[in-house]
């Protein structure tokens, strides 16, 4: 392996206070951490960057990275970055930034990864770079019709997507669902 740092950026979703704190992270953070990241660069001769843009402090930190033409880039977009900016309250300059911003991270970036086709569709008018889907889901000659009725299972799948940031959250809900199915088949 290599070595690898992790760093706890502070952020709000409260009105003025999020705007603040992400010109914070522009102005120290930011710099600092892109830094380090060079360091790792040059340091473990890494051959690619890879960048998923899930906040507006992500898209800085791209940018600023793939301003020097370090390495090749890649990006991965699951939220578009005006959701970001709207659900975090930036104030709309900090907002038009951001966009600024991710417009040429996206130009910049050697694939653009996107959540959806419609998101695919929405980059290449919008932003003129063709976004690989990522979430594909069942092609429609594999849609079946579901059963009248519900056939006895020994296992049940639960799917999941997205970030995983609520881990005690996760961990309970596993617990809850082995509990209650141990319960079940005690009943059966």
């Amino acid at each position: 392996g290599f070595r690898a740092f992790a760093h706890a950026v502070e952020y709000s979703s409260l009105p003025l206070l999020s705007t603040w704190k992400h010109r914070q992270f522009n102005r120290r953070s930011g710099p600092a951490i892109a830094e380090e990241i060079r360091g790792l660069i040059r340091d473990e001769q890494i051959d690619l960057i890879w960048m998923i843009l899930n906040s507006a402090n992500a898209v800085s930190l791209a940018d600023q990275l793939t301003s020097e033409d370090l390495l090749p880039v890649v990006t991965t977009v699951w939220d578009d970055p005006e959701f970001v900016a709207e659900t975090h309250y930036l104030d709309p300059w900090t907002t038009r930034g951001v966009l600024r911003r991710f417009s040429s991270v996206l130009q910049r970036s050697r694939r653009v990864a996107v959540a959806s086709e419609g998101m695919a569709e929405a980059y290449a008018s919008k932003y003129h770079v063709h976004g690989i889907p990522l979430i594909h889901g069942l092609h429609p000659s594999l849609w079946r019709t579901p059963a009248q009725t519900a056939a006895h299972k020994t296992a049940h799948i639960v799917g999941f997507a997205g970030s995983l940031h609520c881990k005690t959250e996760w961990n309970a809900l596993v617990a809850a669902i082995d509990t209650a199915w141990g319960s079940l088949m005690g009943m059966v």
